[in-house]
């Protein structure tokens, strides 16, 4: 765990550094709202603008390894890092097809919930709402029950989830959604 909260901090220290517009979500997001004791790799979403800048800071840490092709993901950019050993996933513009439909959620300061102290950086952390909404595209049962259990316990963020609405979505995943509204 040690090397991914050393490989975090590199990484914030850059971005942050050069005012990088930056999300983190995945599993560790789920990790730093407590719902989690553990994370796999880093994802982190970025500005489209900034998503080259972003390269070139990552591979000075570490190699960028191969693309892995999954046909459910149109995210325009897709990367992936390792770095200090630990996966770093970098993402812009996040597009994925469900239901023969896809579903597009760009990354801008707005999905920025909050920013969180880690150590001497801090880290801008998305919303709970838009990881709930990608993990009902891609279909994380498990995942999407660990952010229910957190929206039952500490609510929802109606007007976030109100926005994500307005996406061009999928019937099933729009009503799993509207169940919180």
């Amino acid at each position: 765990m040690q090397e991914k909260f050393s490989a975090l901090q590199k990484i914030a220290r850059e971005f942050n550094s050069e005012k990088i517009t930056w999300g983190v979500g995945g599993s560790l997001l789920l990790y730093i709202h407590g719902l989690s004791d553990q994370f796999e790799d880093i994802d982190l979403v970025v500005q489209e603008g900034d998503a080259l800048a972003c390269q070139r800071l990552l591979i000075k840490h570490g190699p960028m390894l191969p693309k892995n092709p999954d046909e459910r993901f149109r995210t325009r950019g897709f990367f992936e890092f390792e770095i200090d050993g630990v996966d770093i996933d970098l993402m812009c513009v996040l597009s994925i097809v469900s239901h023969d439909m896809e579903t597009v959620l760009p990354f801008d300061e707005t999905l920025i919930e909050r920013w969180e102290p880690f150590g001497v950086e801090k880290l801008p952390l998305m919303h709970l709402e838009d990881w709930y909404l990608i993990y009902a595209l891609i279909e994380r049962e498990p995942k999407l029950e660990l952010i229910e259990g957190h929206f039952k316990a500490k609510g929802v963020n109606q007007q976030r989830l109100k926005q994500l609405l307005e996406l061009n979505m999928p019937e099933k995943v729009r009503q799993r959604l509207t169940t919180w509204v």
